[in-house]
């Protein structure tokens, strides 16, 4: 008897992995919504902090299906408040909807556990750990000056158009904006677009653009502060409702690490806090796409007078994390 071809070796394969795969798909949608949602794993932070990077980073382990910004969905059923939503705004049919959405990311990405990164989700912490009473949270802090300069430069990219200048958002902004609206949302999300696309002499009439972190009237707040001021109050809130949320919560729930001393270690320590072996994919992804120390351009927009100015702003909220570093605090010396 002839020995077999090669392109039928190839085929059987080929066959064998198709067979693979459906078992892997029909096994998956028999997972119920609950099993698919077993401590989620939070990263928050300031806008403009390296959660992105923090996020893809920890989401290199293969059985982790990450979500960046899905800001839509989590504001399902609270779309005339701001992004500090309490506790009390988690009513059960939110957090039906809610748990529902994330389950199907999980499940259409064939994983095991859910990760996402979301810079709103650092000002609603109590919300968010209503909804997943046994998630993970890991927060990623970078220091103020940096972090405040760089959301103002974002400001100046993003605020006048529709467009991320993430390069891993940029080209699919309006598609995942899409893809996670509810029509009862399509009104607040016009008048976020006709904010960004007014021309200036509209805006006093519409409002101003705001990206980042959604804080109560921060509309009104673009209108009638220095851009410096409303994204140093953006830092500040997240960081620091972020850290007295996630201290108060039992050992086990809550991770900080800062990004100025950031290191394999650290994503290491972070591994352990999440219950995972550490992926030789994430350790590489640290290693391709981190330099540390490094400081971005936004430092060269801004004038002497105004780092010192913002200098003062930051060193309260600053040293209050320094002198009291949370007890599983990642990224310290």
């Amino acid at each position: 008897m002839a020995p077999p071809s090669d392109d039928k070796s190839i085929g059987d394969a080929a066959a064998g992995a198709t067979t693979q795969g459906i078992e892997h798909a029909l096994r998956m949608i028999a997972r119920s919504d609950n099993e698919l949602l077993q401590q989620p794993i939070i990263v928050v932070g300031a806008g403009r902090s390296g959660m992105n990077f923090l996020g893809d980073a920890i989401a290199q382990h293969p059985r982790l299906a990450v979500a960046h910004e899905p800001r839509l969905i989590w504001k399902h059923g609270n779309d005339r408040l701001s992004d500090a939503l309490q506790a009390r705004h988690a009513r059960p049919e939110v957090i039906a909807d809610i748990r529902a959405r994330f389950a199907s990311v999980v499940r259409k990405a064939g994983k095991e556990r859910y990760i996402d990164v979301t810079p709103g989700n650092s000002v609603r912490l109590p919300f968010v750990d209503r909804v997943f009473p046994d998630c993970r949270f890991v927060h990623f802090i970078r220091d103020g000056v940096d972090n405040v300069l760089s959301m103002r430069r974002f400001y100046g990219v993003v605020a006048r158009s529709l467009r991320s200048n993430t390069p891993k958002l940029r080209d699919s902004f309006m598609a995942r904006r899409a893809k996670e609206l509810r029509w009862k949302q399509a009104p607040y999300m016009a008048m976020e677009a006709i904010r960004h696309l007014a021309p200036p002499w509209l805006l006093p009439v519409v409002g101003m653009p705001v990206v980042g972190v959604r804080l109560p009237a921060m509309s009104a707040m673009r209108q009638e502060m220095d851009l410096l001021d409303v994204c140093f109050l953006q830092w500040r809130t997240s960081v620091e409702l972020a850290c007295q949320f996630g201290r108060s919560l039992p050992p086990g729930r809550y991770i900080e690490c800062r990004i100025e001393t950031f290191c394999e270690d650290d994503l290491r320590r972070i591994y352990d806090f999440l219950g995972l072996e550490i992926s030789p994919q994430a350790i590489e992804f640290v290693r391709r796409n981190f330099e540390p120390g490094r400081i971005g351009p936004a430092m060269q927009d801004c004038f002497p007078e105004e780092l010192q100015r913002l200098r003062r702003m930051v060193e309260p909220t600053m040293q209050w994390i320094e002198a009291n570093p949370h007890a599983a605090t990642a990224g310290t010396t």
